[in-house]
């Protein structure tokens, strides 16, 4: 479906108000909360996953009906 002349203007006026510097500082902010992701929230997910694992290896020692 081509463009309108009227939808080219908008698609300019919205890219007029981005520069190259605020691309590179959401890029900068995603980048370091990815970071953060991996050094605060993944180590936690594998101790939790640890310690479930280890409830259920004693839930299944006990007899307790849990099954993968």
């Amino acid at each position: 479906m081509p463009v309108t002349h009227e939808q080219d203007v908008e698609i300019k006026e919205v890219h007029k108000d981005f520069n190259t510097e605020d691309i590179r500082e959401a890029v900068k902010s995603a980048s370091e909360i990815i970071r953060n992701l991996e050094k605060e929230v993944v180590p936690e997910l594998i101790e939790l996953g640890r310690q479930f694992r280890e409830l259920m290896e004693r839930l299944a020692g006990t007899g307790t009906a849990y099954r993968e």
